[in-house]
């Protein structure tokens, strides 16, 4: 060995001298790896994370907050930051990982919501009964309308309450728009229609009170917030969060109906979010309002007194209205001033704490989306209770409400329904069942030949082989001694469109009807039947809109449900109505 010399070498160092070499190589990561005590606290750490990786599901490893890490060392970073500030770990998913307990617990939702609109498509087209069951069976809802996120622990948990009667195209349209856009919200909630029996005046506020105590009967109180939601409003913006806040919120601060604004400040009607504890504070809707108008005021007047309201803003709370047309039985309440004008008096006593006794639950049905609460309820009740408490805050129309809205059978036979007249008189007419008619309903209606159906105390003609213009159907029903169909309500609608659609030489045409707007542009009356405003209407999502300026006349569309404006020249079948003999 000693006469051996190895030949000198010239070391060459990547980064140029040995000084500069010797700089660059004293990184954090160089560091560690140059001392066995480092390299092991790297392995340790290493072998942690696959641990780690073996324990959480794989789904939520590729989850977007782990590639934001983008080392270990920026997550031990955020590990530590997190320690200083006492917060909770960093989390994968929809998991927590507890490193002094192995236990996964699931995350609040609202790091989970996403894809929100502000402009959602609403779908006005009613669906059957059996095409909701299909679209929503496999979307985790459970009997009674029941929903809440899996991935996720929801931090609302929400029951919605409909007052409800004899609406059920409104009701099919509301569930079909409404339980996606809740589940996008990722609530906990629950829908319930809680729906008044016919033989009496229909009574919202009482019905938002019913729904209030019998929702915390069927689920033991597991609700903290509720929605008073009326069933023909539809939400647009997916940002008007269905959640309760610190005070009373007023969401429908902008419904398309009141062209893009409130109809007036002191508004509260629609859609309104209470907490359990606000809405027992204010002592929850008064009971006194039978008919149309007035309880939302009244509401407002305890909201104010009892902390105020916040309402949403008029971008976010934009709402669709479907149309209707007035109800019969929901009659225009003519007494609602004298109400209003004693309602800081009465307030504390009529609500919830007078609803005992007022009230009585026939049936609870738990359907697949919704929970039906179908109630007969006693005006007389409703304010001999209150009347008991004081003597003053009727005022002199006491008497009258009592005769207006009591409970009085008419003598109807044969299934007939007793419908309350639209004033202050007690007066009732009975509406009588296929295929009775007469003043009681007492005695069988018949048809004159070449009508083949009977719907109420009408007979139609549905004539196949003639077809026309709409002055050619005038012509038509006029030579048989009727006149074009004047259709009145849904169910009268509901009639016709199934009978069309029963018979394929039916439903592959078009038909008119008497309504018309020729004499006054967006004025429809029915022509025939004294020119008197159309009470009902059906038309298909964008009509009637005049296309080329002379579209005056309404027909049902073809293999549809709803109708359409036409040119009166245009030609179709005709629908001929008489009464029934």
């Amino acid at each position: 060995m000693h006469g051996l010399q190895a030949s000198p070498r010239k070391t060459e160092y990547p980064f140029g001298d040995k000084k500069s070499f010797g700089f660059k190589c004293r990184t954090a990561a160089f560091q560690i790896m140059r001392k066995p005590k480092g390299f092991m606290v790297l392995v340790s750490v290493t072998a942690f994370f696959i641990f780690l990786s073996l324990n959480l599901n794989m789904d939520t490893w590729h989850h977007k907050k782990w590639l934001a890490l983008k080392n270990f060392s920026d997550f031990i970073i955020a590990l530590e930051r997190r320690r200083m500030m006492n917060l909770a770990p960093p989390s994968w998913g929809g998991y927590e990982f507890n490193f002094s307990k192995k236990i996964y617990t699931l995350k609040d939702c609202s790091d989970f919501i996403n894809g929100l609109e502000r402009r959602r498509m609403i779908n006005l087209v009613p669906p059957t009964w059996g095409e909701l069951e299909v679209k929503f069976l496999k979307t985790g809802i459970k009997l009674g309308g029941q929903w809440k996120p899996e991935n996720c622990t929801a931090q609302t948990h929400v029951a919605i309450i409909i007052p409800f009667r004899d609406r059920d195209a409104h009701l099919r349209i509301f569930l079909n728009n409404m339980h996606p856009f809740l589940q996008k919200q990722k609530l906990d909630y629950r829908i319930y229609i809680v729906e008044q029996k016919a033989t009496t005046i229909f009574n919202r506020g009482l019905l938002m009170n019913i729904g209030f105590v019998e929702s915390a009967k069927i689920d033991k109180d597991s609700y903290d917030c509720f929605a008073l939601h009326d069933v023909d409003l539809l939400p647009e913006n997916e940002w008007n969060f269905y959640n309760c806040a610190e005070k009373v919120k007023h969401m429908s601060a902008n419904v398309d109906k009141f062209k893009e604004g409130l109809l007036y400040p002191t508004i509260i009607g629609g859609v309104t979010m209470l907490t359990k504890s606000q809405y027992r504070q204010v002592n929850g809707f008064p009971n006194t309002y039978f008919g149309w108008g007035g309880e939302d005021d009244d509401l407002y007047i305890r909201v104010d007194k009892n902390g105020g309201l916040t309402r949403v803003p008029f971008d976010i709370g934009r709402y669709r209205m479907i149309k209707h047309n007035p109800d019969s039985g929901n009659p225009l309440n003519l007494l609602r001033h004298s109400l209003l004008h004693y309602a800081k008096l009465r307030w504390e006593m009529d609500g919830l704490s007078s609803l005992e006794g007022t009230y009585t639950v026939l049936k609870t049905d738990e359907f697949l989306l919704y929970t039906r609460i179908y109630v007969d309820v006693d005006p007389n009740a409703v304010y001999t209770n209150i009347k008991a408490k004081s003597n003053h805050i009727f005022g002199s129309d006491f008497q009258r409400l009592i005769k207006w809205t009591e409970k009085k059978e008419c003598g109807c036979k044969n299934g007939g329904i007793c419908v309350q007249s639209n004033d202050l008189s007690s007066q009732r007419t009975c509406t009588c069942p296929y295929p009775y008619g007469g003043l009681h309903c007492e005695r069988n209606l018949t048809c004159p030949p070449q009508f083949e159906v009977m719907f109420g105390t009408s007979c139609y003609s549905f004539n196949t082989a003639l077809d026309g213009s709409f002055y050619d159907g005038k012509k038509n029903c006029e030579s048989i001694e009727a006149r074009l169909v004047a259709v009145n309500d849904e169910k009268e609608h509901r009639f016709i469109t199934q009978y069309l659609a029963a018979d394929v030489a039916r439903s592959d045409r078009c038909w008119w009807t008497s309504a018309t707007d020729e004499a006054s542009e967006g004025r429809w009356v029915l022509s025939g039947w004294g020119n008197i405003p159309a009470p009902f209407t059906a038309w298909y999502p964008g009509a009637p809109d005049n296309e080329g300026g002379n579209e005056d006349c309404a027909k049902y569309l073809r293999d549809r449900d709803y109708w359409d404006d036409s040119q009166c020249s245009k030609i179709c079948n005709f629908i001929c109505e008489t009464d029934a003999i």
